[in-house]
């Protein structure tokens, strides 16, 4: 399995999280995210 980094910025460039959790093909992005939340 691999892993995909999930990140977000505020407007002034400032990280707010960053997330890395498994990737597989087979998964869509909403349950990408809810891995990366739950995990996070």
């Amino acid at each position: 399995m691999d892993t995909i980094t999930i990140e977000a910025y505020d407007d002034n460039g400032n990280q707010l999280f960053s997330y890395q959790v498994g990737f597989e093909f087979e998964i869509d992005v909403q349950q990408l995210l809810q891995l990366a939340f739950v995990q996070g």
